[in-house]
């Protein structure tokens, strides 16, 4: 592995192609419209594809230059204490990333930079990746130096104790804390002021360690070199099923959809009467043949949405491989486009273990972490959370947790579950209230209907809205009692657990240290029947997550208000 040279460095030659292919995506809609006037010139003297060529010649000249002097402008260097990277042609821009504040070195590849050999390395701070740290167009060798020379310069900051933004505090700052110490340790109420005279005194005995200087606030093992602790992978079965279940297979005909609908309006009107026709002969022969090819067409449509699904899957999750290496947590994932990221483990706020509707029915659940920050900014993951399984049986879920997370088995498993009376709150506010308002939409739909032009047409109407109004009232009260059986409440020492879900199941276990703070509130109707809604906020990155679960018994979720009270400082917390 070569060392890093001094001074500032270039990407591959390659980031002039991708920057010119990425720069091409943001013009294709300007470029499409462009050409649609063109299309109906009739007195030009140069032909159609002629003038469409010029147009899309000239765009391509404008992308490429763009591309040559980004390239020439974008460059890379390591000092002694940080990460700098210049970038821009009129919107100049410098990032410093300290390497004090680096907690993961990720690397993303997509098709074209795995047939070159190339990737894109991502910085994972505090603040999350997508805020800056992106470096496109590496060689692997550059990747693996850099990410290398990255820790091993934090490891020697850390060992000159140069702690970056947390410095060496003053010693006017020191006396202060000394007082606070003196002032808490006599303080007959151990409940509050003991604990927070442990926990200043904790901080006190960190201040005077080896380097002087505080942790940061997610302080922790900071290296990635470490040996794997824990390692699983995804089996050919478990990546079938999960593009069959999964909840993206009518994502393509969506975006077809909305792409058709978004420029139907630049076609000429040729165009629009020609796919008019064609859409309504189609229909009518599909209805002259019949109920029969009718549902056959639907199966149809469904089993290539599938078919998209698992392909969608395949290629996404397909050698998927997450591992606990130290104090770190790495997931790689992908077929095609290969991307690696990870998160600290002291960053890890919360689990959570998810079942939709169809891996609910076969007993399969997908795992997430919620982080303090965002690791992953890929399809993989929401804002603040890390998908450490796709899709695992529902009964092994928690002992993956707990091999991958020492600490979490002293989470409860079994569940509290609602009072009776959350039954009936649970169908009035889930099929009883939207009940109403879609039978006066009928009701409103069937008087506005032409009685006296087409009686036969009418009649069949006013029928299929009933069907519809009872399907859905059907499906409202199978929503009510399926969220009334999922949901579930526990708590311990360290942690509490949260249930919720209708069609699908979320599970969340929460340590309380990483609580930030509980609400409970209570509306007339659940004073009346002694209820209450109880909210959680963790600490993540953005905008933060909340966890919440209604119709609590009123003296569960005081006891659970009183347990989250602030004494983390004592030691007691897990």
């Amino acid at each position: 592995m070569s060392a890093i040279a001094p001074g500032p460095h270039h990407v591959h030659k390659a980031y002039i192609m991708f920057k010119a292919i990425e720069n091409l995506r943001q013009l294709l809609v300007p470029i499409v419209v462009s050409l649609f006037p063109l299309l109906n010139l009739n007195d030009s003297s140069l032909p159609v594809p002629v003038l469409i060529a010029l147009v899309v010649a000239v765009f391509v000249a404008i992308d490429v230059t763009v591309s040559v002097v980004s390239y020439q402008r974008f460059t890379w260097e390591l000092t002694s204490s940080e990460l700098h990277i210049k970038k821009g042609i009129f919107n100049k821009k410098h990032e410093h990333i300290p390497f004090m504040r680096v907690y993961a070195v990720n690397a993303t590849a997509n098709v074209l930079e795995r047939l070159l050999g190339l990737v894109t390395l991502t910085v994972d701070t505090a603040s999350g990746s997508q805020g800056g740290g992106h470096i496109k167009a590496l060689t692997l060798g550059e990747y693996e130096a850099l990410r290398s020379e990255m820790f091993d310069r934090k490891r020697r900051l850390v060992g000159e104790g140069a702690m970056g933004s947390a410095p060496v505090l003053p010693a006017t700052r020191s006396a202060q804390l000394e007082r606070h110490v003196a002032q808490f340790e006599g303080t007959a109420d151990e409940g509050v002021g003991g604990g927070m005279a442990k926990g200043l005194s904790r901080a006190r005995t960190e201040m005077d360690g080896s380097s002087g200087s505080l942790r940061g606030m997610f302080g922790g093992d900071f290296t990635d070199d470490a040996a794997i602790g824990f390692e699983r992978t995804l089996t050919g079965k478990q990546l079938l099923l999960k593009g069959l279940s999964g909840s993206n297979v009518l994502l393509p005909l969506l975006i077809t959809m909305g792409f058709i609908s978004q420029f139907s309006r630049y076609l000429p009107d040729s165009v629009k009467q020609q796919a008019a026709d064609a859409v309504e002969l189609a229909g009518a022969q599909l209805l002259a043949a019949g109920a029969v090819l009718i549902v056959l067409t639907l199966m149809l449509v469904l089993l290539v949405s599938w078919v998209f699904g698992v392909i969608s899957s395949t290629l996404t999750y397909g050698g998927f491989v997450v591992r606990r290496r130290g104090g770190r947590i790495e997931v790689e994932r992908g077929l095609l486009s290969r991307y690696s990221s990870g998160v600290s483990v002291v960053r890890v706020q919360a689990v959570r273990i998810h079942q939709g509707f169809l891996s609910r029915l076969i007993g399969y659940a997908e795992v997430s972490l919620v982080t303090a920050s965002e690791g992953n900014h890929r399809a993989d993951a929401v804002a603040g959370s890390l998908v450490v399984h796709p899709f695992i049986r529902r009964k092994e879920a928690r002992a993956f947790v707990d091999e991958l997370l020492p600490g979490y088995d002293a989470a409860p498993e079994r569940l509290g579950g609602l009072p009776p009376v959350a039954v009936r709150r649970s169908f009035n506010r889930f099929a009883l209230w939207p009940g109403l308002v879609l039978a006066l939409v009928a009701a409103g739909a069937s008087l506005l209907l032409p009685a006296s032009t087409v009686p036969v047409d009418v009649r069949l109407g006013r029928a299929i809205v009933g069907l519809a109004l009872v399907v859905c009232l059907a499906m409202a009260v199978a929503y009510a009692v399926l969220w009334y059986r999922h949901a579930g409440f526990a708590h311990n020492a360290g942690f509490v657990v949260l249930q919720h879900g209708g069609w699908g199941v979320t599970r969340t276990i929460a340590p309380r240290s990483r609580i930030q703070w509980v609400r409970t509130s209570e509306t007339p109707f659940q004073e009346r029947v002694k209820v209450a809604t109880i909210k959680i906020a963790l600490l993540a990155s953005p905008p933060g997550v909340r966890v919440s679960l209604r119709d609590l018994p009123v003296e569960q979720a005081k006891v659970i208000l009183d347990w989250a009270r602030p004494r983390a400082l004592d030691g007691s917390a897990a």
